[in-house]
């Protein structure tokens, strides 16, 4: 099964791609150009992660005082 391409990936797989890039980055003894491609795939993964989670933010409901949901970036 081939790997799933950061933009098939959930929020959550992100965030984990994030750690294990940063565990590698932190290794003493990672070759120059593997922390380069770490720190690549990093970066992209930020940049999906970030558009992933403005697309959360804007799909947020507020719960109203009188109970009715509206989108939470609507106007007043």
């Amino acid at each position: 099964m081939a790997e799933k391409s950061f933009e098939e990936m959930s929020i959550s797989d992100l965030f984990n791609v994030l750690e294990k890039t940063a565990k590698e980055l932190e290794r003493n003894d990672i070759e120059f150009e593997a922390a380069f491609d770490e720190y690549k795939d990093g970066v992209r993964a930020v940049k999906i992660l970030k558009e992933k989670l403005s697309d959360v933010k804007a799909k947020v409901e507020v719960l109203t005082e009188d109970g009715e949901l509206k989108d939470f970036l609507a106007e007043e």
